[in-house]
C-alpha cells in the first residue's frame, strides 16, 4: 500500500472509530442506574470506614463523594454521593413519585396555589 492510500484509508477510519467510541461511552445505557444525591449528614465522619459505612447504610454501596460541607459547630456534614441503584427483585417496584389528582365539578373559581397577590 503507498502512503498516501494508507493515509486516505487512515483519514477515513479514525474518525469512524472515535465516533463509535463516543457512542459507546456516552450511551445511557452504560450508566442508567448510577444516581447522585445530596446527602446531609447529622455527624462529622472523620474517620474514612465510619463514612463509608454510613453512606452504605443509607443509599448502598456509594461509588464515588464529594465533601461540600464541613461544619464542627453544627456537628453536620453535607456531601454529594454517586451510587448504582439497586436491581429490581421480582416483589420489589421501583420508587416513583406519585402526585394525587383530583376531579373537582364546581364551577366557581380555582384556588391559587401560589403566594403570589391576585
Amino acid at each position: 500500500m503507498d502512503p498516501q492510500t494508507l493515509a486516505a484509508r487512515l483519514g477515513l477510519d479514525l474518525p469512524a472509530v472515535l465516533l463509535l467510541v463516543m457512542y459507546v461511552a456516552d450511551h445511557p445505557r452504560l450508566y442508567a442506574r448510577d444516581r447522585r444525591t445530596v446527602v446531609t449528614l447529622d455527624a462529622v465522619c472523620r474517620e474514612e470506614e465510619a463514612l463509608r459505612a454510613e453512606l452504605e447504610r443509607r443509599v448502598g454501596r456509594p461509588l464515588g463523594r464529594t465533601v461540600h460541607e464541613v461544619d464542627f459547630v453544627r456537628d453536620l456534614m453535607v456531601l454529594e454521593v454517586r451510587f448504582r441503584q439497586p436491581e429490581l427483585t421480582e416483589g420489589s417496584r421501583p420508587f416513583t413519585r406519585s402526585t394525587s389528582t383530583s376531579t373537582s365539578t364546581t364551577s366557581g373559581p380555582t384556588a391559587r396555589l401560589s403566594k403570589e397577590p391576585a
